[in-house]
């Protein structure tokens, strides 16, 4: 039982943002894509520090280590996403991106969930029929503790995105798109197949302005969830919902503020294991997401 309180401890923070980076190009490559261009600048680089104000409800304690009654924590995270890739138009609409990328996540109050993770991505995108925006991408992660001292997951993700509804609503533009994830990693404890959809709104409120609105319904499959300690597979439904104010100041440079709220539902419970019928895997957040994103192509 301790093995899986030690990967328990850290598997809220470190599945969700290898779920974050596993996202291949995101709105800024669709906005690109949708675009048409006659030339595009092959080099880019990213930097993207996001703070994250974190109110967590779960009843697990990371700070102990141990089962407890459903619990808030709240806790601050500065979240950092540096990345440098290279992208090649291909034919008329389809685009081929190659990016290296680097993350790192510190918890002000919990360093033991503080993380570092080194990673690649390559995608493909284009048009698909009416005009709707594609992918299919691999994103490989590797995860390290705060100090580089040691690696703790991996994760090899396939990932594709396929809008198939796509409607003006005033000035706005509703889309409705289905995603799906393959996930191998080390432990292959987190191995998972996870098939989604989404409805995005995004509104022009001025030139510069705009404001995002992102509904997202999934479903995780666990290939090989600690079988030892489970005798059953774990499910887990994730809901998720955020809305963000976004303002360009730049082609280059913009910053955002959002708030985003997620929710995971998951049939196991610390009971399947030998312990409390708490549910173990189950939590929801509530995000305050203030971005600064600078975009620089050459």
């Amino acid at each position: 039982m301790k093995s899986l309180l030690s990967i328990s401890a850290s598997l809220i923070a470190t599945a969700a943002l290898a779920q974050q980076a596993a996202q291949p190009v995101g709105e800024i490559e669709t906005q690109r894509i949708t675009r048409k261009e006659s030339a595009m600048n092959p080099f880019y680089s990213l930097a993207n520090p996001d703070p994250f104000y974190v109110n967590l409800s779960t009843s697990y304690t990371h700070t102990t280590n141990a089962f407890s009654d459903s619990r808030e924590q709240k806790d601050w995270l500065l979240d950092t996403h540096l990345a440098a890739g290279w992208r090649h138009i291909v034919g008329s609409s389809m685009i081929m991106d190659w990016a290296f990328l680097t993350n790192r996540s510190d918890y002000a109050n919990q360093e033991q969930l503080s993380r570092n993770m080194l990673g690649t991505r390559f995608t493909l995108g284009g048009l698909a029929f009416r005009k709707l925006p594609y992918y299919l991408s691999y994103t490989g992660n590797w995860y390290y503790d705060s100090a580089y001292d040691s690696r703790s997951l991996d994760f090899h993700t396939l990932s594709t995105m396929v809008p198939f509804w796509r409607q003006s609503v005033g000035k706005g533009k509703l889309t409705l798109l289905s995603t799906l994830n393959w996930i191998k990693s080390q432990p292959s404890d987190f191995d998972q197949i996870n098939p989604g959809l989404s409805v995005r709104f995004n509104l022009p409120v001025t030139d510069k302005d705009r404001i995002d609105i992102s509904l997202l319904q999934s479903y995780a499959f666990y290939q090989h969830f600690v079988p030892s300690q489970f005798p059953n597979d774990r499910q887990d439904w994730r809901s998720s919902a955020s809305v963000q104010f976004v303002h360009q100041f730049t082609k280059q440079f913009q910053i955002s503020l959002g708030v985003a709220y997620l929710r995971n539902d998951s049939n196991l419970s610390a009971l399947d294991a030998g312990g409390s019928a708490e549910g173990i895997f189950d939590y929801k957040t509530w995000n305050f997401i203030p971005t600064i994103s600078l975009n620089y192509s050459f």
